[in-house]
């Protein structure tokens, strides 16, 4: 029996026959890619260290077992997160009103019959609807598209970020006193939205309806800059727009006005340039009463085939810890690793102090679930663990002590941006001009370098690459025709600048160069 165990490692045991929806642990990437890849394993939430999924004949050696026969139309299934401090309290609770299916020191998972009110969040992202649509189905491309490049475009975008424009969009939702998904504010806050949007040029704007439980809600508000080169590519950036409170008024002025206004904020300055491929702005409704508008978009996509590079989330980026110097703590599943890198390495080179830091928010979720639920990749920089605003969910939720900080957002705006651009790519017609006429622009791969650096140049044929120091010291000179590949391993770590000279012409990166491997 020992032996058949540890051939199995992490899989299978029987169980019997018909559907069984289960709770199963993983410990690494490796086992997390073992059960997306499993024939009898269909997965429709991937946590930090867990998965829920159903099986059919079989389950994963370790699993938990919740509900045989779950899909049933009359019922529904959440994950509710835990308070830290009064867990056993909130299990009470939800017994008293709910069959609880499991609990441990963080989570619930519950069944409620569809004509039962859904539970109320007990802390931020704290409730979860558990949706048989979505199955994580991962699909990684042969040859990568996200590739580390300097665009001098990104700099100009980042310099356009103003408190002027986004701090008065906070204000104004923040005034509605509740976007709550089911309130009339909600709706009017809906609307404004997506005029907002339509002020932009070329955006195509889209208001979308989904299931609510059986009642009604707000709707999400979609807008879309078509790309030049590549449209059937999508990046995507976005946040939710309603609110919630535990009592009293639900302004949500950083839980999530702020992010609203960043994804406004995204559209106003992306809207004004051209771009390989198309921008997705989305704000979303019902995220407090289980991600209910972006479960419902992301799985919407998934069924019509859409090709969406990557999701970047914006959620509570405007509280400050007074202790902390400004950065992010970056929440994702190791499914979205790729995704994660990127990010990082864009901030790297465009914002140097702004610390990206992995962490992990096991008490609570957002809307990157939902596109990591339905096979893309999802990410969420986040303002801190655990010092986040502690007035989310309260009618303190406002700018001021809450929404206290807006420094800080616009370093989370610049860096979604300086990301959500370097993955879309600046459209750039030069190819269909006169080659004499062409404008001298160089591009860098990767970047940061270790031991090779690509350099692609456009312009005359033959041109002259200089990379300086930080002192304006020449350490390195080439001349290239259109590309060529440069040993950097002998350069100290740090950041450097490429000139490429041609006559007249001159353009200019920024390279970054780490320890070598």
């Amino acid at each position: 029996m020992k032996l058949v165990a540890c051939l199995l490692g992490l899989f299978f045991s029987v169980s019997g026959f018909g559907q069984h929806l289960i709770l199963t642990p993983y410990s690494d990437s490796r086992d997390l890619a073992r059960l997306r890849t499993s024939a009898s394993v269909a997965i429709h939430y991937i946590g930090n260290d867990f998965i829920l999924a159903t099986t059919s004949t079989e389950w994963p050696v370790g699993s938990i077992h919740l509900k045989a026969n779950p899909w049933n139309p009359d019922i529904s299934y959440f994950l509710v997160w835990l308070p830290e401090a009064n867990r056993q309290e909130a299990v009470t609770l939800l017994q008293e009103h709910y069959s609880v299916l499991y609990s441990d020191n963080t989570k619930a998972i519950v069944e409620i019959p569809g004509t039962q009110p859904i539970p109320k969040p007990f802390v931020h992202g704290g409730i979860v609807r558990i949706s048989q649509k979505s199955q994580f189905i991962p699909e990684i491309p042969e040859d990568t598209r996200y590739v580390i490049d300097t665009f001098p475009l990104i700099y100009t975008l980042m310099a356009m970020v103003d408190t002027g424009e986004f701090m008065p969009d906070i204000r104004f939702l923040e005034a509605y006193g509740t976007r709550y998904c089911e309130s009339l504010q909600a709706l009017q806050a809906q609307e404004w939205i997506k005029e907002q949007f339509e002020q932009y040029p070329g955006l195509e704007v889209e208001v979308q309806n989904f299931p609510y439980y059986g009642g009604s809600s707000s709707d999400n508000v979609i807008a879309t800059l078509p790309g030049k080169l590549h449209p059937e590519e999508y990046v995507a950036i976005g946040a939710h727009y309603d609110s919630y409170s535990w009592s009293g008024n639900a302004p949500g002025a950083d839980d999530n006005a702020s992010g609203t206004a960043a994804v406004l904020e995204l559209a106003r300055i992306l809207s004004q340039f051209e771009w390989d491929r198309s921008i997705i702005f989305c704000t979303f409704s019902a995220e407090e009463v289980g991600l209910v508008g972006s479960e419902y978009y992301a799985s919407h996509a998934q069924a019509q085939g859409m090709d969406i590079l990557g999701y970047f989330n914006f959620d509570m980026i405007g509280y400050h810890y007074w202790s902390d110097q400004i950065h992010t703590d970056m929440i994702a599943p190791p499914s979205a690793l790729e995704l994660v890198n990127f990010y990082k390495d864009v901030a790297a080179i465009y914002l140097p102090d702004f610390g990206v830091f992995d962490a992990q928010l096991t008490g609570g979720d957002s809307d990157h679930t939902s596109f990591n639920n339905n096979g893309y990749m999802g990410i969420f920089p986040f303002e801190d663990v655990p010092h986040y605003s502690p007035y989310i969910h309260t009618p303190q939720d406002l700018v001021g002590p809450s929404m206290n900080s807006p420094e800080m957002a616009a370093t989370f705006i610049q860096a979604n941006l300086a990301s959500v651009g370097s993955l879309s790519v600046p459209y750039d017609p030069v190819g269909v001009k006169d080659p004499l006429q062409q404008e001298l622009t160089i591009h860098l791969y990767p970047n940061p370098a270790t031991e090779d650096l690509t350099i692609v140049a456009r312009g005359n044929e033959l041109i002259d690459i200089t990379i300086f120091s930080q002192l304006g010291q020449p350490v390195i000179r080439r001349t290239i025709n259109g590309q060529a590949t440069i040993d950097v391993s002998t350069l100290s770590a740090g950041a450097y600048f490429v000139q490429a000279s041609s006559g007249h012409q001159h353009s200019y990166a920024r390279l970054m160069v780490g320890p070598s491997r």
